[in-house]
């Protein structure tokens, strides 16, 4: 039932499926690497810093291996979101 009454409000407002999906690419994808982009941060220093406090590279190898490892999940993460829609992703 939601569905048609979604195009039928997209048909009386003259939208045709290309200008939505045009839109829907404008906004979404912006917002979907944004919210990536703020989880990243808060899993990554709340693990990292927060939990591990005031310890934080008492482990030295441990602590900046799993640094290291957040930071390439993150690149790992914002590439495949960029390249989404197929489109060129500069390395």
């Amino acid at each position: 039932m939601g569905d048609r009454i979604k195009d039928w409000l997209a048909a009386l407002a003259g939208l045709s499926d290309q200008v939505r999906a045009e839109a829907i690419l404008r906004v979404v994808r912006p917002l979907l690497y944004f919210a990536l982009l703020l989880g990243l941060l808060a899993v990554g220093l709340l693990s990292l810093y927060v939990g591990n406090g005031a310890a934080f590279g008492a482990n030295r190898f441990a602590d900046y291996l799993s640094l290291i490892l957040w930071g390439l999940s993150a690149d790992v993460a914002g590439r495949t979101l960029a390249d989404l829609h197929g489109g060129n992703a500069q390395a």
